[in-house]
């Protein structure tokens, strides 16, 4: 894997954690729980995904490393309900994981070089 390709993965991470601390402290509107809760479970599993993509987890196959990122996820959620974790069990945070898992992965298919050269002929 490239430089250049583990300097995207990590920006993309570091601008999704960012989201995902500013959402934290920022928001306090009608949706809080919404936000404060899903959001984290949407942002979460797509940051680690691209963390894990930069230091070239799983030779860097990005489908080994989304469902890695949700099962990885998943565990935790599943040892919330066994009282092994701290937190409260929400059998919803499936679902966001997956869409956390799915936008990394689309995310990182509209910024692959493959897609680029495409998208540039595509505009122009």
């Amino acid at each position: 894997m490239s430089i250049k390709l583990r300097i995207k993965d990590g920006v993309l991470f570091a601008t999704l954690f960012g989201i995902d601390l500013f959402r934290a402290t920022s928001y306090s509107g009608q949706y809080k729980n919404l936000v404060n809760c899903y959001a984290h479970d949407v942002l979460l599993p797509a940051g680690v995904f691209f963390f894990s993509k930069s230091i070239n987890m799983f030779n860097g196959n990005k489908y080994a490393i989304a469902a890695y990122v949700f099962l990885g996820c998943s565990a935790f959620e599943i040892a919330q309900e066994l009282g092994l974790y701290h937190g409260t069990f929400d059998p919803k945070d499936f679902l966001a994981y997956a869409a956390g898992a799915g936008l990394a992965l689309g995310i990182d298919a509209l910024t692959s070089k493959k897609n680029q050269k495409n998208l540039e002929e595509k505009l122009v």
